[in-house]
């Protein structure tokens, strides 16, 4: 059974970006969403898998399979870090 025998899940593409007149056709970034169980999955790529673990009231458990030269962080985290650099950066700017 491949990937494409399996019936398709409930998906919603969001894109509230309407495109402009008479511009290119461009590549833009939308929103998949997907109506996920407990142990139900959505791959990335070949690579990639995304299993809803559990659900708790207003917290989800995912786990992310990916290979190892794939970097995962947590956005909190990634945030933090830039808004961290944007002020050394400012703080050197200053002398």
């Amino acid at each position: 059974m491949t990937l494409y025998d399996y019936p398709a899940p409930a998906v919603r593409i969001i894109n509230d970006e309407p495109p402009e007149r008479g511009a290119a056709k461009t590549r833009r970034s939308a929103v998949l969403i997907v109506t996920r169980k407990p142990g139900q999955a959505v791959r990335i790529g070949e690579d990639i898998r995304v299993v809803l673990m559990e659900s708790r009231g207003k917290q989800v458990r995912i786990g992310i399979e990916a290979p190892d030269d794939v970097q995962l962080y947590r956005e909190e985290i990634t945030e933090a870090e830039r808004a961290q650099y944007r002020i050394h950066a400012d703080d050197e700017g200053e002398g």
